[in-house]
C-alpha cells in the first residue's frame, strides 16, 4: 500500500520572511475582482498568523466576510509595492476551491514531496508556491461534497466560507495557468487524502463500470450503434463536413470519447490518434500544452461532457447547469417595450456590449483615440467632454505598431496626472488574433474573460482577418460572427478598427460589416485637426462631431480637443517643425527626446526645449 503524502515541519521561532508576489503570474481571473486585501505576519498563540489589512486604509484591519472592507487589485498591489504590508490575498467566491499542501516543499533546492507533487497532478489545476516558500496552494473550481477539510499536510478551502486566500503568484512551472474546473478530480483528492467515504459526485455522467472497460473495438462499435451514432461515425473517419473548423470538428470527436471512456484523458488520446481526424497538429506545444491536450482538456470540462451524454440519451445527474449564453428567447410586443433601454457606454458615443467600427485612413490617430477610449474607460475619466458612467476594464488586440504603444500609455498617463506605474486595468494583446480562426478566437476568449473586460478593441481588422477578403461577404460575415462571439462570452463592447475607402466617407470592403454593427466611428484629418464623428448609431441620435489635435507629450503624443490647443501661429518656425515632426515619428510608433530633435536639423537647444512645453 502507498505510504499517504506526509508533511516535514521545520518550525522557526524568528519572523517568517514571504516570498515576494510575482504580479505576473496571478491568474487574470483573480486579477480582476473588488475582493482584494493586505496581510501582515503577526505573532499570536505562540505562532506566526497572517490577518488581513484593508489596502485603502493599511493600518485597518479587513474583514474576509464585510465587502467594503475589500479593494481593487491595482490598489492592493500599489499598497503592497509602497511597503504597507507582507502581501496580497483575495476572497474567493463560491465555487473556488483552494488545496494547501503545506511543508511539502524545500524551499533551497525547489524539491517537492512526490506525495504532494501526486495531489497536483490529480487535480490539474493552476499551483502556485505559498508565502513560506515550502507549500504549494492549487486553485480549482468545484463543489465540495464532504464535511472533512484536514488531514496531515492537505488542507482543502472552499470559497465562500468568510475565509481569504493568500497568493504569490509565483506559478508552479507544468501545470495549467488556468483555474479548471475539477470536480471528479476534487473529489478523488478527498476520498484519497480525507478518508471521507461520503463524499459523491453532483455533477458525474452515470455509466456502468463494465462500459468504460470494454476493449477499443467494441468501444468504437457501442459509438457507433448509439442515438448520435451517424455522427460519431463521420467523425471518426474523419469528415469534418457540418463543422466550422477542422479544431471545432476535433473537440467534437473528443468529447464522445470522453464520454465513452469515462472521460480517461490516456485513453482518449490513445483513441483519437487511430481516427480519421489525426493530424501532425495534435503534438504541437501550444504553451504549456500541445493542442491535443488542450482539446482533451477542453471535452472533459463538465459542461461539454455533460451536453454530449445528453445526445446519447444517457442517465445523467446534475445539481444545476447555467442556461446557454446564447438561449434565444421570445417576447411579445408589450415584453419588449418593456425591455430596459441601451446603456451608454461612453455617453451618446457607444452603448455598452454593441458591436463599433472605427475607421480612418492612416496616420489618422486611430491608435491614439483608442488608447483615449480605453484609458478612459479604464479609469472612468471623460472621454473628450463624454462621461463614462461605468468604468471597466479595457484589451486592446495590438496586431500593430504594438512595440511603441507603451509610449502612448505613457503620454496619457502624465498629462492625465496617473502614475506611470499605477495599473489602470488597461491590458494589450502583443500581436494579431484572426478572427478567422476559431482556435485563435477560444484562446482569447478564455484569456481575458477573466478580467471582465467592459471592452475589447482589434487593432486593426485588416490584420485580424489573415486569409480572408475585406469584400466578401462571407468573409466578413464570418469576422461579425467570431466579433459578436467575443461581445456574447465577455460581455464586452467589440471595437473594430478599419481603413476607409479612397474617398475616406465610408469604411473598406463588405457592405455586410455596416449593416451589421451597432455603431460606425470616422476619422478624418484636415491640416493637423482631426475630426471623430459618428455615421451609424442603431438606437439613439449621433453624436455631434468632435475636433482634436495631436500634441506632443514626452516623448508621443496625446488627443486632446482643439478648443484647447495654442494655435500654431502662435510658435517659431522651427518650433513648429519640431511639433510636426514629432506628430509624424510618434504615429509610426513612437521617438525618444534625441530622436526627436535630430529630426529638425540645427534647432537649437532653447527653441528644442520650449516646444516641449507646448
Amino acid at each position: 500500500m502507498e505510504k499517504p503524502f506526509e508533511p516535514q515541519v521545520a518550525p522557526s521561532p524568528d519572523r517568517p520572511t514571504p516570498l515576494p508576489v510575482h504580479s505576473d503570474g496571478i491568474s487574470l481571473e483573480f486579477k480582476g475582482r473588488d475582493s482584494w486585501v493586505l496581510w501582515n505576519y503577526e505573532f499570536r498563540g505562540g505562532h506566526w498568523t497572517k490577518p488581513p489589512y484593508r489596502a485603502d486604509e493599511p493600518g485597518r484591519k479587513a474583514d474576509s466576510t464585510d465587502p467594503d472592507t475589500w479593494c481593487s487589485y491595482r490598489t492592493a498591489l500599489a499598497s503592497y509595492e509602497d511597503g504597507k504590508a507582507d502581501g496580497v490575498g483575495f476572497v474567493p467566491e463560491e465555487g473556488l476551491v483552494g488545496i494547501d499542501l503545506d511543508h511539502c516543499r524545500d524551499p533551497q533546492t525547489g524539491d517537492i514531496n512526490p506525495g504532494a507533487m501526486k495531489i497536483v497532478n490529480q487535480a490539474n489545476s493552476h499551483t502556485e508556491i505559498t508565502v513560506s516558500g515550502e507549500g504549494l496552494r492549487i486553485f480549482l473550481r468545484a463543489q465540495m461534497t464532504t464535511k472533512r477539510r484536514r488531514a496531515a499536510g492537505v488542507e482543502i478551502y472552499p470559497g465562500g466560507g468568510g475565509r481569504y486566500f493568500t497568493t504569490t503568484g509565483l506559478h508552479l512551472t507544468g501545470t495549467p495557468t488556468t483555474i479548471e474546473s475539477r470536480q471528479d478530480e476534487l473529489e478523488f483528492i478527498c476520498s484519497e487524502h480525507l478518508a471521507d467515504p461520503t463524499a459523491t459526485s453532483t455533477t458525474s455522467v452515470s455509466r456502468s463500470t463494465s462500459m468504460i472497460s470494454i476493449n477499443d473495438a467494441e468501444l468504437i462499435i457501442r459509438a457507433r450503434d448509439a442515438k448520435n451514432g451517424d455522427a460519431f461515425s463521420r467523425l471518426w473517419e474523419g469528415d469534418i463536413s457540418g463543422h466550422a473548423s477542422h479544431s471545432e470538428a476535433d473537440l467534437a470527436l473528443v468529447s464522445h470519447l470522453a464520454f465513452w471512456t469515462g472521460q480517461d484523458t490516456t485513453r482518449i488520446d490513445s483513441l483519437f490518434r487511430q481516427s480519421g481526424l489525426m493530424r501532425d497538429k495534435w503534438d504541437e506545444r501550444h504553451g504549456e500544452l500541445t493542442y491535443g491536450e488542450r482539446t482533451v482538456t477542453r471535452a472533459t470540462s463538465t459542461s461539454v461532457s455533460t451536453s454530449v451524454a445528453s445526445q446519447h440519451n444517457q442517465d445523467i445527474e446534475v445539481s444545476s447547469q447555467p442556461a446557454p449564453a446564447h438561449e434565444l428567447r421570445v417576447l411579445d410586443d408589450v415584453e419588449i417595450m418593456n425591455q430596459p433601454p441601451p446603456t451608454f457606454q461612453i455617453d451618446s458615443i457607444t452603448v455598452e456590449k454593441s458591436l463599433v467600427v472605427w475607421y480612418g485612413p492612416s496616420g489618422v490617430g486611430k491608435t491614439f483615440a483608442l488608447a483615449a477610449y480605453g484609458c478612459a474607460l479604464a479609469t472612468g475619466t471623460d472621454f473628450f467632454g463624454h462621461e463614462v458612467p461605468r468604468p471597466g476594464p479595457f484589451v486592446h488586440v495590438l496586431a500593430e505598431g504594438a512595440s511603441g504603444f507603451g509610449l502612448r500609455l505613457q503620454a496619457w498617463k502624465h498629462a492625465s496626472g496617473v502614475p506611470a506605474k499605477t495599473c489602470i486595468g488597461y491590458y494589450t494583446v502583443q500581436g494579431a488574433v484572426n478572427l478567422l480562426d476559431n482556435d485563435a478566437v477560444s484562446w482569447l476568449i478564455d484569456t481575458i474573460a477573466p478580467l471582465g473586460p467592459s471592452a475589447v478593441a482589434f487593432d486593426t481588422l485588416q490584420r485580424c482577418m489573415v486569409g480572408g477578403e475585406e469584400n466578401s461577404v462571407q468573409d466578413m460575415g464570418r469576422v461579425v460572427d467570431a466579433a459578436d462571439r467575443v461581445r456574447r462570452s465577455t460581455g464586452a463592447t467589440v471595437l473594430l478598427a478599419h481603413h476607409p475607402r479612397k474617398d475616406h466617407r465610408f469604411e473598406r470592403g463588405s457592405g455586410a460589416l455596416r449593416g451589421a454593427v451597432d455603431t460606425m466611428l470616422s476619422m478624418t484629418i484636415s491640416d493637423d485637426t482631426i475630426q471623430l464623428s459618428c455615421t451609424k448609431q442603431k438606437d439613439s441620435a449621433e453624436f455631434a462631431p468632435i475636433s482634436l489635435k495631436l500634441v506632443p507629450t514626452l516623448s508621443s503624443c496625446v488627443l486632446r480637443p482643439a478648443a484647447q490647443i495654442i494655435p500654431t501661429d502662435a510658435l517659431s518656425g522651427k518650433q513648429a517643425e519640431l511639433l510636426a515632426a514629432l506628430r509624424s515619428g510618434a504615429t509610426a510608433g513612437g521617438l525618444t527626446g534625441p530622436e526627436w530633435k535630430t529630426l529638425v536639423p540645427e534647432v537649437v537647444d532653447r527653441t528644442y526645449y520650449k516646444a516641449r512645453t507646448r
